[in-house]
């Protein structure tokens, strides 16, 4: 299981030399150290603005809080106070240093009793609403009567013992509103060290609560996704008003105080509402400042007494949590996340815009979020790149990788045994971590992404490179064999495998979601081939098409341009630049170059599985040129939905065809359109669907070994 990077990044190293040349290499080796470089700037800069973060002043100078004075805000948040003026000072500057344009906001402190000295700071903050109790009524009673007096849509609960950091509150907003099965969004809980106090708990069968990642490291991804959870504290807490006040605000039988935000997240469940911890909200929490910690003595003594009562109140739903211990924290706070649990293996995080396999698995993995799963992934390098594990994080998908203390490995490693299933993407990695899984009783599914060893046949046919086929066959029937599925793209492939004696192979394909919008003929003009550029299929297509397919074109078509669109182009492509050819390398958006060009040729000579550049320019109805292997596996016909041939000529002559002939361009347009939707997400969920049942239910039958 473990990585060996040195191995790894020698092998990467001669690979790109040999690919893409010395000075591409060199290039990106400064790239590294550069980026190492910066990664140290920022970690010092990180630790300086943490410090400075979580510093308390002293109220030496009046407040002023420049919230935005509408009638109606977005949001109401509610502090309930009882002194402590040097930490309620500082959480009201915390909140008036990162107030965000874009949400309106309102201020309400609820003093309960607090003595004149509070009443006086209350009085000098600018900005603020406050409401004073005539005696000591308890926190409950305090956030009862804020949200009674609340005008905001949203309600935030807010103890006066924090201090928000930027983004926290945006981040709560823009989760409640994405999703009206949430109820409750709480935040990630930090102590002043930076460690953990809790994203999210856990409620126990007994009625007690467990601080989900309380004192571990902060950037642990156990704690760094969307994920249900039994409740969030009311530390910082975000539900709807109406929702809150219809259910009737916190339940009293707790006053003064503990278990009420336990009740509503559950008194939310009940009605169909999650409550979900929203690590992008970070907030510092001191912990007890005002009810101390405890149980003996203060405020706190009252937790006893209330879990008791909470309990009782909900002893039937508890029957389906776990027994408190140790043991059961990992799989405890997964409870409400799905089911199977599913392990996803590839050797990167989804580089959705820059290969169609990562934008292949990338919608995958959201429909098996959208059909109950509860997933993982781990990325073979270890690392977490940037934006792209943030995409996974904001699905619910928990993404281990490196962190300051432990590598991506250490991480697997602590969740093994959990898993039902392990989703294994490429030969490579199939063999090296199927054998590990199969110990664990997990079950093994072999997604070939696409069968190497029929690429890497047809390539050496067409280029003479000895490509290593037969090793690569025998790697790839052994692991089909041995898998408890394996995962094909087409029904091509999938005949090929049952012809070598391998059962259990399901197809799915490529999830292609309809386009907005498909400009006419009218509205487009040049000549488009995307592709990623470090798979050799499409730097051979590129070369073949600029070199042998496009000058037939020109002779016929006056100014014709062709965009060759991709992820690191390799010298041999960049040569290919000219006034008529454009070499664009990486594009962050695919759609505006799909919307303008008018027909898509990829004259394919090898390759393997359904083309996802092919099933892309189909969805955005735009007209396709292709070989027989770009054909492969989606079932197209001839002059019908696109044009297919194998000679350069024909491929000229059909995209030629296609350029100046409006009415055929449309009648192939929108038959593409209309073949494209066979693999809308809808379509392509029943096979997964499908599959995924079967798994669930033989991981139920073995729950009770695991």
């Amino acid at each position: 299981m473990e990585n060996h990077p040195s191995m790894n990044s020698v092998k990467k190293a001669f690979f790109i030399m040999r690919t893409q040349g010395f000075r591409v290499f060199a290039r990106r080796a400064f790239e590294r150290i550069l980026s190492e470089a910066r990664a140290i700037r920022d970690r010092r800069r990180r630790v300086r603005d943490w410090r400075k973060a979580v510093r308390l002043d002293a109220p030496t100078e009046p407040l002023r809080i420049l919230t935005s004075g509408v009638q109606a805000p977005d949001v109401s948040i509610i502090i309930p106070i009882y002194g402590q003026d040097l930490f309620t000072y500082n959480c009201l500057r915390a909140i008036a240093d990162h107030l965000e344009e874009d949400i309106s906001v309102e201020i309400i402190v609820i003093d309960d009793g607090s003595p004149s000295a509070t009443q006086a700071l209350l009085a000098s903050i600018e900005g603020i609403r406050s409401i004073r109790n005539d005696q000591n009524s308890g926190y409950i009673a305090c956030c009862n009567r804020g949200a009674a007096f609340a005008t905001g849509e949203l309600l935030v609960f807010l103890n006066n013992d924090t201090l928000v950091q930027k983004g926290w509150l945006s981040a709560l907003v823009h989760r409640k509103r994405a999703d009206p099965t949430i109820g409750g969004v709480g935040s990630k809980l930090l102590y002043p060290d930076r460690t953990l106090a809790e994203s999210g708990a856990i409620i126990w069968r007994d009625g007690s609560g467990w601080n989900f990642g309380r004192g571990c490291d902060e950037d642990d991804p156990a704690y760094n996704y969307l994920r249900d959870a039994d409740y969030c504290s009311s530390a910082s807490l975000l539900v709807d008003r109406k929702q809150f006040l219809d259910l009737g605000g916190f339940d009293t039988r707790y006053s003064p105080a503990y278990y009420e935000d336990v009740d509503l997240c559950f008194t939310l469940r009940s009605h169909g509402l999650r409550t979900v911890v929203e690590p992008r909200s970070v907030v510092v929490h001191f912990e007890g400042v005002t009810g101390g910690i405890d149980e003996r003595s203060g405020a706190k003594r009252f937790q006893r007494g209330n879990r008791e009562r909470f309990a009782k109140k909900w002893a039937q739903k508890l029957q389906e949590h776990a027994a408190p211990a140790a043991a059961n924290v990992r799989v405890a706070a997964r409870r409400l996340s799905g089911r199977p649990r599913v392990l996803a293996i590839d050797s990167f995080v989804p580089f959705d815009d820059r290969d169609a396999g990562s934008l292949r698995l990338l919608r995958l993995l959201v429909l098996m979020r959208e059909l109950g799963c509860d997933l993982t992934f781990y990325p073979h390098d270890g690392t977490a790149h940037e934006p792209y594990a943030s995409r996974l994080r904001d699905q619910g998908i928990e993404v281990l990788c490196k962190t300051r203390r432990l590598g991506a490995a250490a991480h697997l490693r602590e969740r093994l045994g959990i898993f039902d299933i392990a989703w294994i993407c490429r030969p490579e990695l199939a063999a090296i971590y199927a054998p590990l899984f199969r110990s664990q009783r997990c079950q093994v599914y072999f997604d070939t992404v696409d069968l190497h060893f029929v690429r890497l046949e047809r390539e050496e046919q067409v280029t003479g490179r000895r490509t290593g086929w037969q090793r690569m066959r025998q790697l790839e029937i052994r692991l089909a064999k041995g898998a408890d599925a394996t995962i094909v793209t087409s029904p091509v492939e999938r005949g090929l495998l049952l012809a070598e004696g391998v059962s259990n192979v399901h197809v799915i394909p490529p999830v292609q979601p309809e386009a907005q919008r498909c400009a006419p003929w009218a509205e487009r003009a040049d000549v488009l081939f995307i592709g990623n550029y470090t798979h050799a299929p499409n730097v051979d297509a590129a070369i073949y098409l600029a070199r042998t397919i496009f000058p037939l074109m020109t002779q016929a078509v006056r100014g014709l341009r062709l965009l060759l669109v991709g992820n690191e182009p390799p010298p041999a492509v960049l040569a290919l630049g000219s006034d008529s050819i454009c070499v664009t390398g990486h594009v962050a958006h695919l759609e505006p170059f799909l919307q303008r060009a008018r027909v898509f040729v990829a004259p394919l000579r090898f390759g393997s599985g359904i083309k996802g550049k092919i099933l892309q320019s189909m969805a955005y109805g735009l007209p396709t040129v292709t070989t027989p292997i770009g054909a492969e596996g989606l079932g197209l016909e001839h002059g019908v939905n696109a044009l297919i041939a194998d000679s350069p000529s024909e491929l000229a002559g059909y995209a030629i065809d296609l350029y100046e002939r409006p009415q055929r361009w449309d009648q192939i347009s929108r038959a593409a359109v209309k073949h494209a939707a066979r693999y809308t997400p809808g379509a392509v969920r029943s096979d997964l669907s499908r599959l995924l049942a079967v798994a669930d239910h033989q991981a139920f039958s073995s729950s009770f070994a695991k």
